[in-house]
Order: structure tokens, then sequence, then C-alpha cells
């Protein structure tokens, strides 16, 4: 079963992505961005996976959301 809170799975998703696994991070921090649109901790993490990944137009846009 999942968390539904976006802290803990926005904590998971900043694990994965600290570890590498970057497109795991990403469904994370999707659904704690699911959650709550404008957690910043949650839209840098996920700029920085896309980023990693080779996403860059991708990863602007989670930079530039409010």
């Amino acid at each position: 079963m999942l968390p539904t809170n976006e802290y803990a799975l926005y904590n998971k998703g900043d694990t994965l992505k600290t570890l590498g696994n970057y497109r795991q991070a990403i469904l994370y921090l999707d659904k704690a961005l699911a959650i709550n649109p404008k957690f910043e901790e949650a839209l840098d993490d996920k700029a920085e996976a896309l980023n990693h990944l080779g996403n860059y137009t991708q990863a602007i846009l989670y930079l530039d959301k409010p």
C-alpha cells in the first residue's frame, strides 16, 4: 500500500533520485505533485531527475512552475 501523504511520497522519490533511479523517482514525485501541485521540493526534484534523463525542455518547465 502506497502512502497518500505528499511528504512520504516526496521522500521516497527524493531517495530514489539520490540513488540514481530517476524514472522511479519521477513516479513518486508525480504522486506527491498530484496531491500538492505547488510542492516546491517535489517540482525541483522532478526537474533534476528529468535533467539527468536528458529531458531538458521538460526539466525547465518544472523549474518554471509556481
